[in-house]
C-alpha cells in the first residue's frame, strides 16, 4: 500500500478510537492496538515528511470531551502530551542533561486530565477556585468549574493569595466502577472501564454527580504567582512543588526522588540503577492499587533547567516530564469457550474463556470481550489461537485473533438465551461515541439477576439500611421464593423457620436480619426515594425533592403519575423529568384506583393490569415515612446555620452517619467530608483517636466532640 493512502487510513482509525476513547463507553481497539499504530504512523511520518491534517502525533487527546454543551475554555498554559517511550534504559540518558541529576519518579495515572486556575485577588487574599477546565485538545477544553466541587481533592481555597495553576487526574476506583456499572437501570450501557466511567462522569451536569465518588490527584504545579505580601514562596523544585500542593489540601499522586545522574561518576556510578529500581518499585506497586495506572512518568527535579529547553511539536521537553508505557506482555493461548455472564442490568456479555497463561506473576484463564460487536469483529470461535495481556498491569484482554475464520454466524456471536433464566435474549444497538455498538439483552422483567439487583441496592445504607441481607443472601432468598417484590422483606417472618433452618444462618442470624428490617420501617423522603431505584434519581435528586415536597411522599408520587412538570425545580433537567414520567406509568397505576383497593373493588383485568403497579402501593403499607414538622425557620436558617460539620467513625445514637448528616443539614449546618480551616466541629465518638482526621482537626484548632456533645449541642 502507499505509505500516504496507509498514513490515510491509520489517522481515520486511531482518530476514531480516540473519541472512543475519551467520549465512548465501549472502546473500539485496546491501548495496546492504539500504541502499535500511532508508533507506525510517527514512522511513516518521520519517512516521509508528511503530518496530515487531523494527525493524533500533533494533537492531545478528544477535540472534544463528553458533549452536553459544556462551554469552550483556551488554556492559558498548554497541556501537552508527555513524550513516551517504552525504554527504561533511556531515563538514565535523558536525565543526565538535568543540572542537578534528581528526578521525581510518579505514576501515571490513567483518568481525565483537569487544569485547575485559583485566585486568591478576588476573594480577600484567599485563593479560589475560579476555573477547571478538562485538557481537550491541548489547546482548548471544556468548562468543568461547577463539577470540580463534587470531586474529592479538590479544595474550593487554599491558603494561598496569588495565583496558582495546577494539573492533575480526574479519577474513578475500580471498586467505584464496579458499584456504578452494578447499579445501573435496565437498558442503560455499562461503562467499559474507570477511564471512560471518569470522562462521562465528570461532564454531568445534573447533581447525580453527587452519587458518584470522583478523585482527583494533582502531578504538577503549572504556574505560580504569588501576592506581595504572600508567605508562601514560589517552590525551586519539582519535588517541593508536589510537596506545596500537598498541603495546600490537593490529593497529590504517588511520587518518590530518584537520582539519574551525578558529577563525580566514580563516586556515584550505580546512580543510573538506582532510577531503574525505583521505576520497577513504581510498577510492581500498581497492581495493590485501586484506581487505574498506564505507566509511569519521570520529570527534572531541577525546575528551571526543564523550563529553559524549548517545547517541540506537542510533547513538551523531556526533563520536563517523559513517559515510561509498560510493554504490554502478551501471550498467545487457545480459546475454549465463550462464556456468556449476565449482568444486573439484563446485558449479557462475553467472557473469553481459554488455556491458562501467565501474565504479570498470576495465572490468568478469562478475560472479558465486554460485547457482541466485539466477538465479531475479533471473529472468535473455540479453539482459536489468541494473544492476551493485561490492561494497566491489571485487567486481563485479548489482543487479537491470530487465526481468524469467516464472520461468524447469529447463533456463533450471540448468547441466544439468558444464561440465568433461560429467556430468550435480543441485541440492542447502543450508541458509545460515534459508533453502534451491539449488546445482548435478557427480554425476561422478572430475571433473577434483575431482581437481585433491586433488592440490592433497597437495603443498602443510603436507602433503607436493612443490615444482613447481602447479595448473595437475596439471592438465596429469591430462589426459594421468600420474596418477590420490595414488600415482601416485610413479611419476611412467614418464613422465620424455613430461614433459621439455612446453612449458615441460625435462629441468631434470622432474629438480626428481621430487627434490622423493621427498624427500616420508619424512615424519611430522601432513603425511601433513593431506595426504589427510579433511573436518574439518585440520593442528590432525591434531597431536591424533599426540598420541594417538603417530605411528602404522597404528594410527590401524585404529581410524578400526573405528569407534572420538575423543570422548575433547581438542579432538575429534562432528562430527569421524563425518566419520572415513565417509572411512574409503570409503578404508580394504582393511584386512580386505590380507593376500590382498599374496598378490594376491582377486577381481574384490573389486578393483571396492575400486578407491577402495585409493587409501591404493598410497600407503603408497610413502611412510615415521616414528615418533618413544618417550621418557621427560613430555608437554610436554624441553630447550626453557618457551622461546618465532619463526621468520621462510628455512631451510636443515629443509623448511621447519613442521618447523622441529615439532621445537621436539617438545622442548616453543612457536613463536609474532609477537615479544613473552616471546619466548627469534628463528630468523633473516640475523641482521643489518633486517626487522620482527628491529627488535622488539633493541627488546625478545630474542636473535636463526641456524638452525646453533638446532641447536647442541638439541645436532644
Amino acid at each position: 500500500m502507499d505509505k500516504t493512502l496507509r498514513m490515510k487510513e491509520l489517522v481515520n482509525k486511531l482518530n476514531e478510537a480516540s473519541n472512543a476513547y475519551y467520549n465512548g463507553k465501549d472502546e473500539i481497539m485496546s491501548n495496546h492496538e492504539w500504541d502499535t499504530m500511532f508508533d507506525q504512523l510517527a514512522q511513516l511520518e518521520e519517512e516521509t515528511g508528511i503530518i496530515l491534517p487531523d494527525s493524533p502525533t500533533s494533537k492531545v487527546g478528544a477535540d472534544e470531551i463528553g458533549g452536553n454543551g459544556l462551554k469552550k475554555v483556551r488554556h492559558e498554559f498548554p497541556a501537552l502530551s508527555l513524550d513516551k517511550t517504552k525504554d527504561i534504559y533511556e531515563f538514565p540518558k535523558v536525565f543526565s542533561k538535568a543540572a542537578s541529576g534528581d528526578c521525581v519518579v510518579m505514576h501515571k495515572l490513567d483518568g481525565c486530565t483537569l487544569c485547575l486556575t485559583y485566585d486568591g485577588s478576588r476573594n480577600g487574599g484567599c485563593g479560589r477556585l475560579v476555573q477547571a477546565v478538562t485538557r481537550g485538545n491541548g489547546e482548548i477544553g471544556s468548562d468543568m468549574t461547577y463539577q470540580a466541587s463534587y470531586i474529592e481533592g479538590i479544595p474550593m481555597t487554599i491558603g494561598f493569595k496569588g495565583k496558582l495553576v495546577v494539573r492533575g487526574e480526574a479519577l474513578m476506583t475500580y471498586s467505584e466502577f464496579e458499584r456504578i456499572n452494578s447499579n445501573l437501570e435496565e437498558g442503560e450501557e455499562e461503562y467499559s472501564n474507570p477511564r471512560n466511567l471518569a470522562n462521562s462522569t465528570i461532564t454531568m451536569k445534573e447533581p447525580g454527580l453527587k452519587g458518584r465518588k470522583v478523585m482527583f490527584k494533582a502531578f504538577k504545579l503549572v504556574h505560580m504567582e504569588p501576592a506581595v505580601d504572600d508567605e508562601i514562596k514560589v517552590p525551586e523544585t519539582f519535588f517541593d512543588a508536589l510537596t506545596l500542593l500537598e498541603r495546600l489540601g490537593f490529593g497529590v499522586v504517588d511520587h518518590e526522588l530518584a537520582r539519574a545522574y551525578s558529577s563525580n561518576p566514580d563516586v556515584d556510578s550505580d546512580l543510573p540503577d538506582q532510577i531503574i529500581n525505583v521505576m520497577n518499585r513504581f510498577s510492581d506497586k500498581v497492581e495493590t492499587l485501586d484506581y487505574p495506572v498506564d505507566g509511569l512518568v519521570v520529570a527534572s527535579d531541577d525546575y528551571k533547567t526543564a523550563d529553559e529547553l524549548p517545547v517541540t511539536g506537542h510533547h513538551p521537553n523531556r526533563l520536563t516530564g517523559f513517559a515510561f508505557k509498560w510493554a504490554d506482555e502478551c501471550i498467545e493461548t487457545i480459546l475454549r469457550e465463550i462464556e456468556w455472564s449476565s449482568s444486573r442490568t439484563g446485558r449479557i456479555n462475553p467472557v473469553a474463556v481459554f488455556d491458562p497463561v501467565q501474565l504479570e506473576g498470576t495465572t490468568v484463564t478469562r478475560a472479558s470481550v465486554h460485547n457482541v460487536s466485539i466477538v465479531k469483529k475479533l471473529r472468535l470461535r473455540v479453539g482459536d489461537k489468541i494473544s492476551v495481556f493485561k490492561a494497566n498491569k491489571i485487567i486481563p484482554q485479548v489482543d487479537k485473533n491470530l487465526t481468524p475464520g469467516d464472520e461468524l454466524t447469529y447463533a456463533e456471536s450471540h448468547a441466544c438465551t439468558c444464561p440465568v433464566c433461560g429467556m430468550e435474549t435480543s441485541p440492542m444497538i447502543t450508541h458509545s461515541g460515534d459508533r453502534d455498538v451491539e449488546v445482548e439483552m435478557c427480554t425476561n422483567p422478572n430475571c433473577a439477576v434483575k431482581q437481585v439487583k433491586k433488592f440490592v441496592h433497597f437495603c443498602e445504607r443510603d436507602c433503607m439500611d436493612i443490615i444482613g441481607l447481602s447479595e448473595k443472601t437475596l439471592e438465596k432468598f429469591i430462589k426459594k421464593g421468600f420474596i418477590e417484590q420490595l414488600a415482601d422483606l416485610y413479611i419476611l417472618d412467614t418464613f422465620e423457620h424455613d430461614i433459621a433452618a439455612m446453612d449458615g444462618f441460625g435462629q441468631k442470624s434470622y432474629d438480626n436480619i428481621w430487627k434490622s428490617i423493621q427498624r427500616s420501617r420508619k424512615t424519611t423522603f430522601v432513603p425511601f426515594i433513593h431506595a426504589l431505584g427510579i433511573p436518574m434519581v439518585g440520593k442528590g435528586q432525591a434531597k431536591l425533592f424533599d426540598k420541594a415536597y417538603k417530605g411528602d411522599v404522597r404528594k410527590f408520587f401524585d404529581d410524578v403519575y400526573n405528569r407534572k412538570g420538575f423543570t422548575d425545580i433547581d438542579g432538575i433537567g429534562e432528562k430527569i423529568e421524563l425518566s419520572l414520567w415513565d417509572w411512574g406509568n409503570k409503578y404508580l397505576g394504582w393511584i386512580p384506583f386505590e380507593d376500590r383497593i382498599k374496598a378490594g373493588n376491582y377486577s381481574k383485568a384490573d389486578e393483571a393490569r396492575m400486578k407491577l403497579n402495585l409493587e409501591i402501593y404493598h410497600l407503603l403499607k408497610y413502611v412510615n415515612i415521616e414528615v418533618p414538622a413544618e417550621t418557621d425557620a427560613p430555608a437554610g436558617e436554624g441553630i447550626l446555620s453557618g457551622k461546618i460539620f465532619v463526621i468520621t467513625g462510628s455512631v451510636n445514637h443515629f443509623k448511621n452517619r447519613a442521618e447523622l448528616q441529615a439532621k445537621i443539614e436539617e438545622l442548616g449546618g453543612k457536613a463536609t467530608g474532609s477537615v479544613t480551616k473552616k471546619t466548627s466541629y469534628l463528630i468523633n465518638n473516640d475523641v482521643e483517636s489518633t486517626s487522620g482526621k482527628n491529627k488535622k482537626a488539633k493541627e488546625l484548632g478545630v474542636p473535636i466532640i463526641s456524638e452525646d456533645e453533638f446532641l447536647k449541642m442541638i439541645g436532644e
